[in-house]
């Protein structure tokens, strides 16, 4: 799941589909993969900046404490649908285990 954060207003972007498609996602999710085969972690996010000559560096790279406030509950937390995908996909995974 990828969302775009501006780190000078810490809030997410409304429309982060429009953002990542000047990002390349696969590498992001390459960067990910690897993160989490390193850190044996199933649930975590991570913060990534890219440079205008499309160079991503590793910011805040395993965060195992994942910010799910909600927006329409506080200004800068995490847009409603995402946690509510989220959410699904945690349902999904604990009935399979």
């Amino acid at each position: 799941m990828h969302l775009i954060w501006n780190d000078l207003t810490h809030v997410y972007a409304e429309n982060h589909k429009k953002y990542l498609k000047h990002l390349n996602t696969i590498k992001l999710d390459s960067i990910m993969n690897k993160l989490a085969e390193i850190s044996e972690l199933d649930y975590f996010s991570s913060e990534i900046a890219v440079d205008k000559n499309d160079n991503y560096y590793l910011i805040d790279y395993v965060n195992d404490q994942c910010d799910m406030r909600l927006k329409s509950k506080h200004f800068d937390g995490v847009p409603d649908e995402i946690v509510e995908y989220f959410i699904l996909r945690m349902a999904e995974l604990i009935k399979r285990i």
